[in-house]
This record gives C-alpha cells, structure tokens and sequence, in this order.
C-alpha cells in the first residue's frame, strides 16, 4: 500500500514540474479563468509609461500581449518574467497587477 501511495505522490510531483508555463495567450484566451489567481508570465517587456501615479508597460509573448501595471518598469525590449495578480478594470480590460518584475538574461 505504501509504494501505491509513494507511486501517486510522484506522478503529482512530476506532473506540477513538468506542466508547460503560463503564457500571455493563455491569460488572453480564458481571462476569467485567471482573475483573481496569481500569474507567473514571461514576454518582452514594450510601451513603458510613468504618469503620475500610474505606470506600467505591455508585455509581450508571441502574438498576444497584455497590460502590466507595475512600478518597476524594466527596459524597452528587454525579456521580463512578471509576477502579479490578473485583474480586470473597465478601461483597460484585464491586466495583470505586479507585485514582481525580473529581467532575464
């Protein structure tokens, strides 16, 4: 019975690890899926914008794109992976709310 369980644990284990990442179309194809849930995405980092309090940029992966707002805002064209929270405001649709923003190399 032991080794039932130790068998069921692992394919869980390995199942997590070895799940394709998140990606912004997948966000963008069933966002409400996602509102609410915390995101680890990675794109390219584009449109950059401070005004006042508001500031953010699009993150771009493939062909499909979203709105980060954040604080930190990285480098044009640079590859970003965005830690956040999807949210959904009524002018710019769903987004993602940062709490994380790491360059990658």
């Amino acid at each position: 019975m032991k080794i039932i369980y130790l068998m069921l644990g692992l394919v869980l284990l390995f199942g997590c690890i070895l799940s394709p990442p998140l990606t912004v179309k997948d966000i963008n194809d069933n966002p409400e899926k996602y509102l609410g849930e915390k995101v680890t995405v990675s794109g390219i980092a584009r449109d950059s914008f401070k005004l006042g309090e508001l500031s953010g940029f699009t993150l771009e992966d493939g062909n499909s794109s979203i709105f980060v707002s954040s604080d930190m805002l990285p480098a044009e064209d640079k590859n970003v992976t965005v830690s956040g929270t999807v949210m959904k405001e009524v002018i710019v649709g769903y987004y993602i709310l940062a709490k994380d923003v790491q360059a990658q190399e």
